[in-house]
């Protein structure tokens, strides 16, 4: 483990160091800012046709439905025009679902907080993500 006095130490002597890792930081959560994290597993070998669009429900269907895969995750980007979860919609498109089930929805609220850094104090901003359980649907 890196002692805090070695650390403050090479910030003084490399401030370049620090300015560099702060910006390294900021990249890699802009990149995971625009991911998708639903780890989608299919359920069966056969292959049905791509879908045109995709209703997203929160009850058990009432008519006969295939489950073609299990899913679970966040959505880490943002979604054009308001649309939730549009990363997993696009999957279960291409997968063949007609419905996403989501039986199971997570919220997890982090706070903001400020933290000093080189002497300047910097905002961390509260977030919240939503992580959600289910199964596309093949009616």
């Amino acid at each position: 483990m890196v002692s805090h006095a070695f650390l403050e130490r090479t910030v003084r002597s490399f401030p370049g160091v620090a300015a560099l890792t702060l910006l390294l930081l900021v990249f890699v959560l802009t990149l995971s800012a625009c991911a998708s994290s639903f780890s989608v597993t299919p359920t069966e070998t056969k292959r049905w046709p791509k879908t045109d669009s995709v209703e997203v429900i929160q009850k058990k269907p009432l008519r006969p439905y295939t489950t073609i895969a299990t899913f679970v995750g966040s959505e880490k980007r943002k979604c054009p025009d308001g649309e939730a979860f549009c990363s997993l919609i696009q999957q279960a498109k291409k997968l063949g679902a007609n419905a996403i089930w989501i039986k199971e929805q997570n919220t997890q609220e982090y706070p903001g907080d400020w933290v000093d850094y080189q002497g300047r104090m910097i905002r961390i901003y509260p977030y919240t993500t939503t992580t959600i359980v289910g199964e596309l649907i093949r009616y």
